[in-house]
């Protein structure tokens, strides 16, 4: 896999850190159906957003960097 997408590449931290955003929405009852939960833990969604800006300081997160990556996968 060349760097050029090993960025969208599912990882055991993409993995590991969609475990958690489903635990959190499941605990705060924002997910409740069964099939909802299954879509939210398996769909690598971070492949479909590369880049993203901060709300706070407009600032750009672009996954495809090596810079970013870490922060943009959170």
């Amino acid at each position: 896999m060349s760097r050029a997408d090993s960025w969208a590449a599912d990882t055991e931290q993409t993995r590991e850190l969609r475990a958690r955003l489903v635990a959190a929405l499941v605990e705060a009852g924002d997910i409740s159906d069964e099939r909802w939960r299954y879509v939210f833990a398996t769909v690598p969604r971070h492949a479909l957003v590369p880049r993203y800006y901060r709300s706070d300081n407009y600032q750009e997160i672009d996954g495809t960097t090596e810079d970013d990556h870490s922060t943009w996968l959170r």
